[in-house]
């Protein structure tokens, strides 16, 4: 590379060498003529020559400089670069975290005097006057409990059900193989009276049922609502947690 360029260097000077010799001849030539002022322009642009000669030598020298120097300087150039760059960048992620942790902090704010609002608006409607967390636990517990007794009732009031239709169907069979007394007005209206009192046992059996199953929906019912509750809770002691 140091090659090239002196070569370059030295084509360049010879180059300028050689318009410094035409420029002589012409100088000569126009001296000879008479022709003074094409000669005086000849001067001046000698003179310039001249005077550019200069440029060739400190091409030269710093085409042989030391490399590491060159080297150095660009090392120290790059250094300060690097710096300056650098700081502008640490100072941009200062900024920006800076900024973060304000809007981290703004929404902490908020959520904490959601949640102390929430708090004191359920230490407000506590009967016992404990925390609003107690009271949410506590009215989850309850609900759970009354769920436990409902199905427990749902349950028992089944097998009883079970149990009288068992006990109607023995009366009906019993009934049924009971003897009949041949041709006798009494047996007649014993029969009939059976056969209301039958019926109107089934209607009352009918109503049970029908008891029973709107107790079956009524159970479903709060059961969604003790899920919706068991929800809530998990919802605010995850956010409680998150705090």
């Amino acid at each position: 590379m140091l090659a090239n360029q002196n070569m370059l260097i030295e084509t360049m000077h010879a180059g300028h060498r050689h318009t410094q010799s035409v420029l002589a001849l012409v100088q000569k030539a126009c001296a000879k003529l008479a022709v003074s002022d094409v000669e005086a322009e000849c001067e001046h642009l000698a003179s310039a020559l001249k005077d550019t000669d200069t440029m060739f030598a400190l091409l030269r020298d710093a085409s042989t400089a030391d490399l590491s120097q060159v080297l150095s300087d660009v090392k120290k150039y790059a250094t300060d670069v690097i710096g300056n760059e650098s700081r502008e960048l640490q100072a941009s992620l200062t900024k920006d975290s800076q900024v973060a942790q304000a809007d981290v902090n703004e929404r902490f704010k908020k959520l904490e005097a959601r949640v102390l609002s929430e708090l004191a608006g359920g230490a407000g409607g506590a009967e016992d006057g404990s925390g609003g967390v107690r009271g949410k636990a506590s009215d989850g517990q309850l609900m759970k409990k009354v769920t436990n007794r409902i199905s427990d009732f749902e349950a028992q009031v089944s097998s009883q059900l079970q149990m009288m239709s068992t006990d109607v169907e023995k009366k009906i069979a019993f009934l049924g193989s009971a003897p009949r007394a041949g041709g006798g007005e009494g047996s007649a209206a014993g029969i009939e009276s059976y056969s209301h009192d039958l019926d109107a046992l089934k209607y009352d059996v009918g109503e049970l049922k029908d008891l029973v199953n709107g107790a079956k929906n009524d159970t479903a019912h709060v059961k969604r609502i003790v899920l919706a509750c068991e929800r809530d809770m998990e919802d605010f002691t995850a956010a409680m947690d998150a705090v």
